[in-house]
């Protein structure tokens, strides 16, 4: 998100979505920023947006796998450690 360009009038638009009662629900594919930094940062930008309608991957996977009972098992390549 850093450097990025808000097109003219997509904040307003997104504003007026949520005045009028529409629910809104923004996904990030980063992984290394929370929903709080995403939303800070959206909001910087002129967007009305709370950390609960910022879904970035990590939590998304935990909830999934505590949701299904699911437990992963990590396979790390040696090169990576």
């Amino acid at each position: 998100m850093d450097g990025c360009v808000v097109l003219i009038g997509v904040a307003l638009g997104v504003n007026r979505l949520k005045l009028a009662g529409v629910p809104l629900r923004l996904c990030s594919n980063t992984s290394t920023r929370s929903p709080q930094s995403v939303a800070a940062r959206l909001t910087s930008l002129g967007f009305d947006i709370l950390p609960s309608e910022v879904f970035t991957p990590i939590p998304a996977v935990k909830r999934y796998l505590q949701q299904n009972s699911l437990r992963p098992y990590v396979i790390v390549d040696p090169g990576w450690y």
